[in-house]
C-alpha cells in the first residue's frame, strides 16, 4: 500500500537495542551480505527465480530475477562513506547556506517592511558579498567523509592499545559532530595530550579541561572534556573538536575506546552509487531479448540514516527523475518481524518488543512515474507487509 508506515531499524539501532538480527554472512564483506540479503528476499517468493550475472567477467547487473516470464534486473549498491561534513562539496554547499539565507531574509522583509535587520559585518558579507571572492573563499574547504574517519578511528584504538595507558581500566568515548581528521602532525599531538590526560586522571590529578559528569544509574567516575583542533574545519569561525567521555577506572580490564561520529548524509556517495549501478544495469540490459526489461538498485547504506530519512527519499526521487532509464530504487531496512504495541501502553512494552522480535529485510521502494525507454516495475515485485512504497 503506498505511504504505508512501518517501523525500520538501521544495523546501529539493531545492535544498541540488541534486538534479534537477520542471518549474518560473517565469512563474507559487507557488499556480499548486503547482495546475498537480496538474493534471498527474492528467492524465498514462492516460484520466483534469481540469476547472478555479474560474474566478474564483464560489467553487469548483479541479479536477473523472474517470476514466470516478467522478469526485471536488479544492481545491489552498498554506499560506502555515508556520512560526512558536507551533503556535497563545499562550495555547492555554501551556496546553497547562501540562497535559502537570503529568501528567509527576504521573506521577513515582506512580512515586516519597515523593519531594519541588524547582522554582523562577517554574515553580511557571505550574504551579500562578492560573488567570486565568495566561490573562491568556499571552494577548496576540506571535506570529511566516514572512510577516511573510520580509518582514523581504527588507527586511534590500535595505538591506545599499545601506548603507556592501554592497561588502565577506564573507558574512552569520543563524538565528532563534522568527522574531522587531523594531519599527521594533529594526530600525534592529540595523542599525547590524551594519553597524558588519562594518566592525570588515574592518579587523581585531572586537568583543569575536564569536569566531572553524574550519571543517575552509575557511580563510576565520569570526565567530560573537549578538545579542539588549532585548524579551521569550515571557514567560519568554528573549530574542529571532539567531545570525550572517560568512564572509570573500573575494577578489571584494559582501556577501551568507542567513536562516534555524525555529520550529515553524503548525498554525493549515494548519487556515485546510483550513476555506477545504471551503469551496470545498462550493460545487461543490451543483452536482453527485451531492451525495456525493468531495472532496479537496491541500496544499502553502511552506517544509520538516523533522522535524515526525508533528505535521502527526496534525493531518490530527485535522482529518479533525472534518469528515465530506471525503474525503481529499492532501499534496504531491517524491520521487526511483527507489529509493534503503540507507545502509548509504555515504553518498556516498545522496548521488549524491539529486543524480542526477529528483523527482517524489507524495503522503501521508490518508483520512477517518469521513465521513457524502460518499462516499469509492477508493484507487486514489492508486495508484502513490510515493505514501503512510494510513486517517486
Amino acid at each position: 500500500m503506498p505511504g504505508k508506515r512501518i517501523v525500520t531499524l538501521s544495523r546501529g539501532c539493531i545492535e544498541a537495542f540488541g534486538a534479534k538480527t537477520v542471518t549474518e554472512f560473517r565469512d563474507l564483506s559487507l557488499t556480499e551480505q548486503n547482495e546475498q540479503h537480496v538474493r534471498d528476499y527474492f528467492e524465498k517468493r514462492p516460484g520466483w527465480t534469481v540469476a547472478k550475472l555479474d560474474t566478474g567477467k564483464r560489467r553487469a547487473a548483479d541479479f536477473r530475477v523472474c517470476d514466470g516470464s516478467d522478469c526485471f534486473l536488479c544492481e545491489v549498491k552498498t554506499v560506502k562513506s555515508a556520512r560526512a561534513n558536507y551533503p556535497f562539496t563545499s562550495l555547492d554547499f555554501y551556496r546553497d547556506q547562501r540562497l535559502k539565507r537570503r529568501a528567509e531574509i527576504e521573506r521577513s522583509k515582506r512580512i515586516a517592511p519597515d523593519r531594519c535587520i541588524l547582522m554582523p559585518r562577517d554574515e553580511y558579507e557571505f550574504l551579500y558579498g562578492d560573488e567570486t571572492e565568495f566561490d573562491e573563499s568556499h571552494r577548496w574547504l576540506s571535506r570529511h567523509t566516514q572512510k577516511y574517519f573510520v580509518k582514523f578511528a581504527q588507527g586511534m584504538r590500535q595505538h591506545f592499545t599499545g601506548s603507556r595507558v592501554g592497561h588502565l581500566p577506564y573507558r574512552l568515548r569520543l563524538d565528532s559532530d563534522d568527522l574531522y581528521v587531523p594531519d599527521e602532525e594533529g594526530k600525534a599531538e592529540f595523542f599525547g595530550w590524551l594519553e597524558g590526560a588519562i594518566e592525570a586522571i588515574d592518579t587523581g590529578t585531572p586537568g583543569w579541561q575536564w569536569g566531572m559528569v553524574g550519571h543517575p544509574f552509575s557511580c563510576v567516575p565520569r570526565y567530560s572534556a573537549f578538545y579542539r583542533f588549532p585548524v579551521l574545519a569550515h571557514n567560519i569561525n568554528l573549530q574542529a573538536r571532539y567531545q570525550l567521555l572517560l568512564e572509570g577506572p573500573f575494577e578489571s580490564g584494559g582501556l577501551e575506546i568507542h567513536v562516534h561520529f555524525y555529520g550529515c548524509l553524503n548525498l554525493d556517495a549515494i548519487t556515485s552509487s546510483v550513476l555506477k549501478g545504471l551503469q551496470q544495469l545498462e550493460s545487461s540490459a543490451l543483452r536482453e531479448e527485451n531492451r525495456r526489461i525493468p531495472r532496479i538498485i537496491a541500496l544499502a547504506l553502511d552506517s544509520p540514516i538516523g533522522f535524515e530519512d526525508d533528505q535521502l527519499i527526496s534525493h531518490v526521487k530527485w535522482l529518479l527523475h533525472e534518469h528515465s532509464d530506471l525503474s525503481a530504487t529499492a532501499i534496504m531496512r531491517w524491520t521487526p518481524n511483527g507489529t509493534p504495541p503503540p507507545l502509548e501502553i509504555g515504553i518498556e512494552d516498545w522496548a521488549k518488543f524491539i529486543i524480542e522480535t526477529p528483523v527482517v529485510v524489507t524495503f522503501t521502494v521508490l518508483h520512477n512515474p517518469d521513465l521513457d525507454s524502460v518499462d516499469p516495475l509492477p508493484w507487486s515485485v514489492f508486495d508484502e507487509e513490510h515493505a514501503n512504497q512510494i510513486s517517486g
